[in-house]
């Protein structure tokens, strides 16, 4: 797999942007994920959509928003979803804040802090493979004759400099990465017990 370009630089300014968008789209992620999961169970008066549908469809964006695989797509289906069950009435004017926090995260991603915002994902992904392959390679290391295990255990060193080294941009950039690490590892950990055949295909993903 071809090493994504870690090409973000940190200044002092980045920091704090970066840790102010950072941490906003992560409020906003959370709570919205959170409402629009309640409303799937709960349901809600709609304006443009009956019942059943809407509580698929606020499934849908509420699982989106929890794993986030695809903000730049998810954040505006959940702002259309939260427009189309907008209800009538009295009801209508706590629903707008519903709405307004859904528009504030597509507005995220898809204005000028997206390309930040992708950036950091981007960063992410690289912390968490390079420490989830550390730990499988460690683990394969400990399978294999002391003899042969110094190839290995340098596999498992380059690994972690790839984390290291991306770790250190999100810093610069004002994004903290000690959950990002302690999952990853607790995945990396969790891999390594698979047979060798499903590992070693992992492991090709994660290098």
């Amino acid at each position: 797999m071809t090493h994504e370009v870690l090409d973000l630089p940190g200044t002092p300014d980045d920091a704090d942007l970066g840790a102010a968008v950072a941490g906003l789209d992560r409020i906003l992620r959370w709570g919205l994920a959170a409402a629009w999961l309640g409303l799937s169970v709960l349901g809600a008066p709609a304006a443009l959509l009956p019942e059943a549908p809407l509580r698929v469809a606020f499934t849908l964006v509420g699982l989106a928003a929890l794993f986030d695989p695809a903000p730049r797509l998810a954040a505006p289906a959940g702002l259309a979803v939260s427009l189309a069950a907008l209800p009538a009435g009295a009801a209508l004017a706590p629903w707008l804040a519903l709405v307004a926090a859904a528009g504030a995260r597509a507005r995220l991603h898809l204005g000028p802090a997206g390309h930040r915002l992708a950036g950091i994902r981007r960063l992410r992904r690289a912390t968490a493979r390079g420490v989830a392959a550390m730990e499988i390679r460690r683990a394969r290391a400990a399978e294999l004759p002391e003899k042969s295990r110094d190839g290995e255990l340098s596999r498992a060193g380059d690994a972690f400099e790839r984390a290291g080294r991306a770790s250190a941009a999100l810093r610069a950039l004002g994004v903290g990465t000690a959950g990002t690490q302690a999952l990853a590892r607790s995945a990396g950990r969790t891999a390594a017990r698979l047979p060798s055949g499903p590992r070693d295909a992992l492991l090709a993903r994660l290098d």
